[in-house]
């Protein structure tokens, strides 16, 4: 399944009948370039998806930590911050994610907006956001999926084997690696997905790299 707000973002992409002309502001990248530029990946199970001044805020359960300080679990922001932002989470979801450090706002806006209602819209933290959820954190860092969302690639089980879905246009892959239809087949061509193990070969290979 397609969460709502990518759900929407497809929506309007096939209206215009190009992805380009909705996410041409969405730099394309590599799976390793997108390691490159993340501060932790990790593979878990979303446990939770709490509203915090109406901002939905989700908890992960890790299972394991492929890059950054070993970790249980993980707090990361739960929706889109601009349009072309998919980012989100559903409550039990196996997940790999690409995740970045939140810069809290320094003049968060004082009223909260729901999401729900401009959907859209350039995310406005609201006033009082940032307390909330450093309650939540419990001394971790707080995250947000990297690449405009592109970094959350959600497990499925298919076969018996185990699959990640990945937005194939704006997060490319090394030629040879075999894709199947996404969760939508209607989307397939440009949502797709790939077996775990061979995005966790590519990301062991990433690690092995000697650094720049």
């Amino acid at each position: 399944m397609i969460r709502l707000r990518t759900l929407l973002f497809v929506v309007l992409v096939v209206a215009v009948g190009s992805v380009g002309l909705l996410s041409g502001k969405v730099a394309p990248t590599t799976i390793k370039e997108l390691a490159d530029s993340s501060d932790y990946i990790v593979i878990g199970t979303v446990t939770s998806v709490v509203e915090l001044r109406e901002v939905p805020v989700a908890t992960l359960l890790v299972s394991s930590v492929i890059k950054g300080p070993p970790v249980t679990k993980v707090v990361f922001l739960a929706r889109g911050t601009w349009t072309c932002d998919i980012s989100g989470a559903e409550e039990g979801e196996e997940v790999l994610l690409f995740l970045s450090p939140y810069e809290f706002a320094s003049n968060p806006h004082p009223q909260v907006e729901s999401e729900r209602e401009v959907w859209t819209t350039e995310f406005e933290e609201p006033a009082g956001f940032r307390e909330e959820v450093e309650a939540l954190l419990d001394e971790l860092p707080f995250l947000q999926i990297a690449w405009a969302g592109r970094g959350s690639m959600p497990i499925r089980k298919r076969k018996g084997e185990q699959y990640v879905t990945i937005w194939t246009d704006d997060v490319s892959l090394p030629e040879g690696v075999q894709t199947i239809d996404g969760p939508e087949k209607k989307y397939a061509d440009f949502i797709r997905s790939v077996k775990l193990d061979q995005i966790l070969g590519i990301l062991e290979e990433w690690q092995l790299q000697p650094e720049q």
